[in-house]
């Protein structure tokens, strides 16, 4: 007796290519957005994956994987507007249209920045504010990260690496690999704000120390590379 079995339908490329990057989930490298609704909020996308290491945003797929597609023919305009009015210097960007199972994904393609500069978002008070990609989420800099990169990327800065007795105390409280907010360093060491700010900065540009962005704030911890000071 012949059975007649439903043929699977073959997926097509984009398809394929979406299932691929979906089952990844969110990550250092990709964002989902259901849709665009806050230029600003786009724009931070743009400036994070840019300043870090790059990364794709798929427009019209959940947070959950489910594709829901781009609503409208808008959405594709306003990643252009969100780079031009409140990036500085703009992204650098490819956008590609892509087809699932009849619904339209629009697939924002970030390229990491080249050079020096870092990329900016103006806000809202007229700011210019760094962001950075970290894990699966964008993540507002602190000025401390800001010095730290500065120094960094400045040949000419040469940090002297001879420690003083009060830096050699500020060190052995990160021996036990704990992680401190800034406060809690100050509290435990005995030691002015201003001038732990000043110890991070340098211990951070000589890989030392490692800034830590949370929910909940702003940490410092021993940098991951080093095993023991």
């Amino acid at each position: 007796m012949k059975t007649n079995i439903p043929k699977v339908p073959e997926l097509s490329p984009d398809e394929v290519y979406l299932n691929n990057l979906i089952s990844k989930g969110e990550n250092q490298v990709l964002d989902f957005k259901y849709a665009i609704n806050d230029s600003r909020k786009i724009a931070r996308s743009l400036v994070a994956f840019a300043n870090t290491d790059g990364g794709r945003l798929l427009i019209g797929v959940k947070d959950n994987g489910i594709v829901s597609g781009v609503r409208s023919d808008e959405e594709l305009y306003m990643v252009d507007t969100a780079n031009m009015l409140y990036c500085e210097p703009e992204v650098s960007i490819v956008k590609n249209m892509l087809i699932y199972n009849g619904k339209e994904v629009l697939e924002v393609v970030i390229r990491k920045r080249v050079g020096h500069r870092l990329h900016t978002v103006k806000e809202e008070n007229g700011k210019d504010l760094v962001y950075i990609r970290i894990g699966s989420s964008n993540q507002l800099v602190n000025h401390i990260w800001m010095r730290i990169w500065a120094i960094k990327n400045n040949e000419k800065n040469i940090l002297k690496a001879e420690l003083r007795e009060n830096e050699m105390n500020f060190l052995k409280l990160f021996s036990d690999a704990k992680s401190y907010k800034i406060e809690e360093i100050a509290a435990q060491i005995k030691l002015p704000k201003k001038l732990c700010e000043h110890f991070l900065i340098k211990f951070g540009a000589l890989d030392l120390i490692q800034v830590d962005f949370r929910s909940n704030g702003v940490y410092y911890r021993q940098n991951s590379k080093n095993e023991k000071f």
